[in-house]
């Protein structure tokens, strides 16, 4: 990032590195911390539609948050608010 790479650049699939970070039991809370100081779009949707809410609800229903309230909680926390509706599943 220091270096200029675009924050909010997508890969093949419309995922931005905010997306790949919150997927699944990643758990990279500081790195979703990170992109969102340095502008990563919170409410951006992929290819599929999702935003990183969306990820973070599904990766959390599948055993993945923790004490603190997972990776949606911190999302919320740093302001974002964009969820499809309904809710995204886990796969």
């Amino acid at each position: 990032l220091d270096a200029g790479v675009d924050v909010n650049a997508r890969n093949g699939s419309g995922d931005m590195a905010l997306h790949l970070a919150v997927k699944g039991r990643r758990r990279l809370d500081g790195v979703v911390a990170l992109l969102a100081e340095r502008g990563a779009a919170l409410d951006a949707r992929n290819g599929r539609g999702e935003t990183p809410l969306d990820l973070a609800l599904a990766a959390d229903s599948n055993g993945a948050a923790d004490a603190t309230g997972g990776i949606a909680a911190l999302l919320r926390a740093l302001g974002a608010t964009a969820q499809a509706s309904p809710p995204v599943t886990a796969r």
